[in-house]
Parts: structure tokens; sequence; C-alpha cells
């Protein structure tokens, strides 16, 4: 070699960057790296070798540190609920809370309360209450604060506008058929108030949103969520055929419409019948008819008591005290048969984990053949195999109208009970699946079935099959004769203690701390 160094290239695996070595001049080479890191100090026997190693273990740390990932950790404080999700993706908190990110990358991580909470903050390396922006230089923890309200209570104003646009309230609630005074005795869910004149307004009792507005021959029919708890529904019934559309016409608001307290939601068409059109005003705690009287302002009460003693001289707004149907029982027979509930019930402009509009509640089981029974006593009413929209998969549906809770075996009067409805989803486009899973529904058309009675067991040869159950309001079939599709509740309320329990189980499985309605 006659004395002359050699210069050799080779490479660190772990920051692929060249290292030049020196060697001597027998030509063993004094400087090969460690590959699985970058070169540490050792000694070295020439200066080109020091010199060598020296750039070698810039240029690798160099590299190093420009590809070097760190962790960002979300935590959520608080007794109230919500999640934390990032951009760019992956934090979703309550699910994934910890991600790992390139070195300086910049991230925007934005919290969203659920229903009943409010966002207060964050802490730790964020702070304040609008959107978090970190540029990640370290692993960093930041902390979101959420608070549960409570609902204020539920204050009323008069359903009209005026007392003096009302000659009367002819009727008034009574859920207990009274066998000694069949005139006023008889079953009735709320007010019927008569106005003195044509086109009177109708006020909006609570601040809302109009979930549904139906038309029918004589009447039209808003139904206004004051809350999640909370709904009333005006029946703007002018007594007289082929009316309907002109009485629509008279109606300032529309579906999924914001609504104040005491903004006019319309007029009463009575031209036609002036002597029996009114507006029937019920009042509903999670879709059961109950007294109203509690809920009213002194001065609505008694406006509405002064109204009721043009007919009535006995001081009551209510003759009876609420009436409540029998608790629900779970869907499902055996909650250790299901693996998670995947998605709870939630409206479309709500906050949710699964972050889409549901109406109710998506039971995946562990296995094949997980029996499934009524939540209430009831009727069979309907039983049909069909496909599930555009996926062409096959799922029975099978609805339950629940037994009447509050009737009158003189007139037949009653409080509308709620419907359950089964889907039980094959997620096969296979008609031998969909006709395999028919054959496992166990009750017919018309069955009247108890509580507990086994409804069928679910087909899961495909592993997303599931349960989707659902509570309704109007949601029997004879309501369909009159354009009237069930409208999905959440079905907290009604559910037992125990039920309510098992439910949250099985949702809480798939997310954590979630509640069962978002709405």
């Amino acid at each position: 070699m006659g004395g002359l160094n050699r210069l050799l290239k080779v490479f660190c695996l772990f920051c692929a960057v060249s290292i030049p070595v020196y060697a001597d001049e027998s030509g063993s080479r004094q400087a090969q790296p460690d590959s699985s890191a970058c070169p540490v100090s050792q000694a070295a026997s020439s200066s080109g070798e020091r010199y060598g190693l020296e750039q070698a273990k810039k240029a690798c740390k160099k590299k190093d540190k420009k590809n070097k990932v760190f962790n960002l950790t979300v935590t959520l404080d608080g007794a109230g609920s919500g999640r934390v999700s990032s951009a760019p993706a992956g934090i979703y908190c309550q699910t994934d809370c910890s991600e790992d990110f390139a070195r300086n990358t910049r991230i925007l991580l934005e919290a969203r309360p659920y229903s009943g909470s409010v966002f207060t903050g964050w802490s730790g390396d964020c702070s304040g209450t609008g959107a978090c922006s970190i540029k990640l230089k370290s692993d960093t923890v930041v902390s979101a604060g959420f608070m549960r309200i409570e609902t204020p209570p539920l204050s009323l104003v008069t359903p009209y506008v005026n007392e003096a646009d009302m000659r009367d309230i002819n009727d008034y609630f009574n859920a207990v058929y009274d066998t000694m005074n069949m005139e006023w005795g008889r079953i009735h869910d709320g007010l019927d108030m008569d106005p003195n004149d044509n086109l009177r307004p109708y006020q909006s009792v609570c601040a809302g949103r109009v979930r549904k507005i139906y038309v029918f021959d004589e009447q039209v029919t808003l139904i206004i969520d004051c809350d999640d708890t909370y709904s009333v529904d005006y029946n703007f019934e002018t007594q007289a055929p082929n009316t309907g559309q002109i009485q629509l016409g008279h109606i300032l608001v529309t579906e999924g419409q914001l609504v104040d307290q005491g903004e006019v939601l319309g007029y009463l068409y009575s031209a036609e019948n002036p002597e029996r059109a009114h507006v029937h005003f019920t009042l509903y705690e999670h879709a059961v008819p109950i007294c109203p009287e509690p809920f009213f302002t002194p001065a609505a009460r008694q406006s509405i008591l002064n109204l009721l003693a043009v007919v009535h001289d006995d001081g009551l707004i209510c003759r009876s005290g609420n009436v409540l149907p029998p608790p629900l029982a779970t869907p499902y027979v055996d909650e250790t048969d299901f693996a998670e509930i995947r998605a709870g019930f939630s409206s479309d402009y709500s906050y949710s984990p699964w972050d889409y509009p549901h109406e109710g509640l998506d039971i995946y089981p562990v296995d094949d053949q997980k029996r499934l029974q009524a939540a209430c006593p009831g009727k069979v009413d309907v039983l049909e195999l069909q496909t599930d929209g555009a996926s062409g998969n096959w799922q029975v549906e099978v609805a339950i109208v629940c037994d009447d809770y509050v009737w009158d075996p003189e007139t037949g009067g009653y409080f509308i009970p709620l419907t359950t409805k089964y889907y039980f989803r094959t997620m096969s486009a296979d008609p031998a699946v969909g006709q395999a899973q028919l054959a496992n529904i166990m009750v017919a058309l018309g069955d009247a079935v108890t509580q507990g009675d086994t409804i069928g067991y679910l087909k899961a040869v495909n592993p997303d099959a599931h349960l989707h159950f659902e509570l309704q309001q109007f949601g029997q079939s004879a309501f369909q004769a009159f354009g009237v599709t069930g409208i999905p509740l959440c079905p907290r309320g009604q559910f037992s203690p125990s039920a309510r329990s098992s439910v949250l189980n099985l949702l809480q499985a798939a997310w954590p701390g979630a509640e069962m309605c978002y709405q």
C-alpha cells in the first residue's frame, strides 16, 4: 500500500449515512461501527480514523433527530363527558387517547362535549377553551375538562298566545277511568283549547326543536322536543273534512326548526266548524303523556284555570295523577351472549361517540343463535323478511306494540302505547341466509306475547350480523294509513334500572364512558 491510506465506505444501517473508515497499512478495518446504532466514541489509531468517526456520528444524529417521533396523550377530566379528536388523525379519545407523531408535527385538538356536559378547558400543555394547537417537540400530555350540567326544570307558558283569544278549555288531563263521572272522567291525555274566533294564534310552551309535522284530513299535528326528556304536541283540529292542507297553510314552522319559548307556531283554522275546532295539547315525558300542571309558570297555570272554570268549577287541570307503562326489559335474554353495542341512539343534531345519527341500539352477539326476547308485553304487529336498503342484505323486522296501560273500556279511549322494533340483520345478501333467519323467528303475526317471551334467534354466520332494536312513538302499522311513520325514541327512560345498566355495560364495552342516547 506504500503507506497510503485507502478510503473505504461502509454504511450505518440504522441511520443510512455513509461512514468513511480509514484502514492502516495492513488493510485491517479499525473503525467498523455497530450496524444497529450510530457510532459511539472509541479509541482511534489515526487522525483520519478519528475524523471519519466524528463525521459519521454527526450525520447519524442529524438524521435521527429529523426522524424522531414523540407521543401525544390526551386525558379526560371531570364529571362530564365528551371526546377529543385530532387533525391530523390519530387521537379519538374516548377510545384512542394516545398516538405517536413525527417531531415538529403541528397537531390541532378539538374538544366536543356530549349532551348534558360542557367543555371547561384544557390543562397540561394547552390552556383556554378554544382549539388546542401543539407543535410536537417532545412527549406531550394534554387534559380536557368536561363538567356535567343539570338540566334546568321545565317551565312552560300557555299553549295559546292570548287568554282573551280563547273561549274556554273544555277538557283536561285524566289517566284513570272514572265510572262515577262518565262525562268528565273519560280518558284524555291533555288540554282541549277552544278559540273564540278564526285564526287565533298558538305558541310554543318551551324552547326546543320541531321534530315532526303530520297532516291529516281534519288536523295538523306538531311535535316539539323541549329537551331529551320532555316533548309536547299540538293537534290543530279543524273538525271539518278535507281541511288538513288549509290548516297546514297556517302553520308557521317547519320540521327541524329551532323555536323559542313563546314563538308563534301557527293559527287554528276554525271557520268551517267554529263550535268544535280546537287545539289539543299534550306534554310527554319519554313519550308518555303526563299531567302538565306542575310545569306551568304560576301565571300560565292561573290562565288555564280561568279558561277551565268556564266549563268546570272543580279547580283542576289534571283529574288524575300520572300512570306510567311497565318498564322495558332488555331485548336480549343473557348479557353474556352479546359482545357489545356498537351504536346507541343519536339524533341528527347531536354529538355521539359513533358520530352519526342512529335510531336505536346495534347489539352484536358473541356467536351464532343467540336468543332475543320481548322487551314488553304486547302483540306482534309486523313480521317481514326484507332487504336492508341499498346494501341488499337480508333482515327480518318484528314489531311488537306494547299493551295498553291506560284505557277506557266504555269508549275505547286510551293513551297510545309504545312500539318496540327488532331488526334481525344478517349482513348477508344471500337469500338462503335471509330464509334461515326467518326460520329462526319464534313468533307469528298477531301473536300476543308477554315480557320475556322468545322472539327469535339471531343468525350470525356473518361476523357483522347484529340486532338493531328501536323504541318508537306512533310505531303501529295502523298509523301508516294516515301517512304517519313511527318516531324513534331514546329508550333510556323506559328501561328498568337493571336493563338500563346491562345496556350501558355492552355499550361501554365499545365506547368507554359513553351514554345511551345523544340528542
